[in-house]
């Protein structure tokens, strides 16, 4: 193992109006460098091309399983992946340090 620090993780549940103001703040406040997304067994080709504030509706009403979500924001390099539950979308972020 090296002596190098894993990047910082944080996670939290996310009810629908605050999973839509992330969404909102990503969409409008910071670069996105990539979107990967998990579907359900039918395949939606439309789906790759939504906006962050679109997958987040899609998380909302079960079209999507899961959304990665790489940007910029404050210099600093994100990554939220997040994933639909029984009780809200769990987000996971990695904060993987300065631009």
């Amino acid at each position: 193992m090296n002596d190098e620090a894993l990047p910082a993780l944080n996670t939290a549940t996310l009810d629908a109006d605050t999973l839509r103001q992330l969404c909102f703040d990503i969409e409008h406040g910071a670069r996105l460098l990539s979107v990967s997304i998990k579907h359900h067994e039918e395949r939606n080709s439309e789906l790759l091309r939504l906006e962050p504030s679109e997958l987040c509706e899609a998380l909302i009403d079960g079209r999507l399983l899961g959304a990665q979500l790489r940007y910029i924001h404050a210099e600093r390099e994100w990554c939220d992946t997040l994933l639909s539950t029984p009780g809200g979308v769990r987000l996971v972020r990695i904060d993987h340090g300065g631009v």
